[in-house]
């Protein structure tokens, strides 16, 4: 009699979007400042998406599983006056990642708390997502004189923690970045 086999698989798939979604291989800024331009994934008006696949390991193990695709952010303000400016970038992760095959995960939710991301660069920093709408990323001093452009760029690769076994299914979930200056 051969054993019988009982794999589980769930996929968590995080989609990264930003306000506002534009993108460029490098932020261009022309014409006069101030402005501010946030830059996260792909090109054009695409909602990039990373997977986290779970099927080769053991749920719930801790064994963090890498996701997908690492992701390019970008942050970039152009100067009115010589004055300093402070920018401020936030993420909004309040929002867990739901079910999209109630057959086999019901209503089971995931928190974004078990999402983390580890920059590259070091321009922006490595985190894990709070679970609150309004979690402050980065913060820095836009100095300069008039017309001089302040970029803060880095590439996150996100991880699942895995601490938790969960129902076999295809998770979903959004998170949102946003920046302001002042």
């Amino acid at each position: 009699m051969l054993p019988k086999l009982n794999l589980r698989r769930s996929v968590l798939v995080l989609a990264l979007a930003a306000v506002p979604a534009a993108y460029a291989a490098h932020i261009v800024i022309t014409g006069p400042g101030p402005q501010l331009h946030i830059a996260i994934g792909s090109l054009g008006t695409t909602v990039d998406t990373v997977v986290f696949d779970l099927a080769a390991t053991n749920p719930g193990s801790g064994t963090p599983i890498a996701g997908s695709a690492p992701v390019r952010v970008e942050v970039a303000y152009k100067k009115q006056r010589a004055l300093p400016v402070i920018i401020l970038v936030t993420t909004d992760g309040s929002a867990a990642m739901t079910c999209t095959t109630p057959a086999s995960c019901g209503a089971t939710t995931i928190p974004m708390t078990q999402i983390s991301w580890t920059a590259s660069l070091g321009q922006w920093p490595s985190g894990t997502f709070s679970g609150g709408a309004n979690q402050l990323l980065l913060l820095f001093l836009a100095g300069g004189t008039s017309g001089a452009i302040t970029r803060r760029e880095d590439v996150l690769s996100y991880s699942y923690a895995n601490s938790t076994a969960y129902p076999a299914g295809i998770f979903q979930g959004r998170v949102t970045y946003t920046a302001v200056s002042f």
